[in-house]
């Protein structure tokens, strides 16, 4: 599967005697891999002697979650995965069409923030859906992006007292989670697998 919203899945239950992780659990967890640039395999834990014939390419079972990019993402960004989001960053469309070119984050796309987080802390940036479709380092703590939101950046010393970076998250601090479609970006969160039609940039 190149596309996890191709699955039609049920992400009902909390796991088995073996493990506390559903289905829900089960796809996070792909869905990490696939960012992290790894190939990712379900299957059943009753047969655990096709795990072999898997690795060896075999995919007449189970289900194969490949990977978003066949360039494995560098030691900084596999990091920011690895890390626990402190808060989320939801962006308006043209903003999320920028983070999947691999452009950096400005304060003019965002639309609201979630959670409390510091300067250099991982947070999630979300679609207008909620859905994940990155993730990266923040240049800017939670209590000032709340003021600075929606705002050029030639704007943010008369509004916070001081002149930090343009970006609100650096381009190489940005690991995408979502896979782009040509004009449709296709977010790859648990939240809602759904499609999101990329609408014109915002200007400041």
């Amino acid at each position: 599967v190149e596309d996890l919203n191709t699955l039609s899945v049920s992400t009902d239950g909390c796991g088995s005697k073996y493990g506390t992780g559903g289905m829900a659990t089960k796809l996070t967890a792909a869905h990490l891999a696939s960012a992290a640039g790894c190939n990712t395999a379900i299957c059943s834990s009753s047969h655990p002697e096709r795990i072999m014939c898997m690795v060896q390419g075999d995919r007449s079972f189970g289900t194969c979650i490949m990977a978003i990019s066949e360039r494995p993402p560098k030691p900084t960004k596999k990091w920011i995965l690895s890390v626990s989001p402190k808060g989320s960053i939801t962006v308006d469309n043209g903003a999320a069409k920028a983070v999947m070119d691999r452009k950096s984050l400005f304060a003019a796309g965002i639309v609201s923030i979630n959670g409390a987080f510091s300067t250099q802390d991982a947070v999630k940036i979300l679609d207008l859906h909620e859905n994940e479709i990155a993730r990266g380092l923040v240049n800017y703590n939670s209590s000032d992006m709340k003021q600075i939101l929606g705002k050029c950046s030639k704007e943010y010393e008369d509004t916070i007292g001081f002149h930090g970076p343009e970006e609100i998250i650096y381009r190489y601090n940005i690991v995408r989670t979502s896979q782009g479609n040509g004009k449709i970006v296709v977010a790859l969160s648990l939240n809602d697998l759904t499609k999101l039609a990329t609408e014109p940039d915002s200007s400041c």
